[in-house]
């Protein structure tokens, strides 16, 4: 998630016009990251439980 921030930060500097370019290489990065958290927490809560379980 830090590599796909930097990334998205540092082209929004150097060129915001990648915000409207047809392909999207920075529009996509927003669903991705909701995508990458959601699996994430679904992971924890997940992982949590699996301990509730056992103990």
């Amino acid at each position: 998630m830090i590599v796909i921030a930097t990334y998205t930060l540092l082209l929004t500097v150097i060129d915001p016009s990648f915000w409207i370019h047809p392909f999207g290489p920075l529009t996509k990065n927003v669903p991705i990251l909701v995508m990458i958290y959601g699996l994430y927490a679904h992971e924890c809560s997940r992982l949590r439980q699996v301990e509730r379980v056992r103990s």
